[in-house]
């Protein structure tokens, strides 16, 4: 299956290196002055953290591909729909962590877009 962000295909050899790190469920505890214990459970509706990740010898794209994730990462607050694998996912760019962490595979003084370049993540929120 492949993955997509909106109409853009994306290396299928990404891998969503987080997805079982979040846990949907939020707790806190604290006491009371009497001395007993107050503890508050609820249920996270967003902000998941997704991270695709590329390894050294996957997760390549091309340089065409990247300017089109470029585009999107340019654009503030943007809402945008991953399809990893078959899910889709509401999400926007990560900004706080880095949304885009890539190295270009060699440094051409004329690039083109099929040049390649190295995903080391693309770090998304579930929005």
């Amino acid at each position: 299956m492949s993955i997509t962000l909106d109409a853009v295909t994306l290396s299928n050899d990404l891998v969503w290196a987080d997805q079982y790190t979040w846990c949907p469920v939020v707790q806190t505890s604290s006491f009371a002055v009497d001395g007993s214990l107050i503890i508050e459970v609820g249920t996270k509706l967003k902000g998941r953290k997704i991270s695709l990740v590329g390894e050294s010898n996957v997760g390549w794209m091309t340089r065409s591909v990247m300017d089109a994730i470029y585009a999107k990462v340019a654009t503030a607050g943007l809402v945008m729909t991953l399809t990893y694998k078959g899910t889709p996912l509401n999400v926007m760019f990560d900004h706080e962590q880095g949304a885009l962490n890539v190295e270009q595979a060699m440094g051409y003084s004329d690039p083109n877009g099929t040049d390649w370049i190295k995903v080391n993540s693309i770090n998304f929120l579930g929005v």
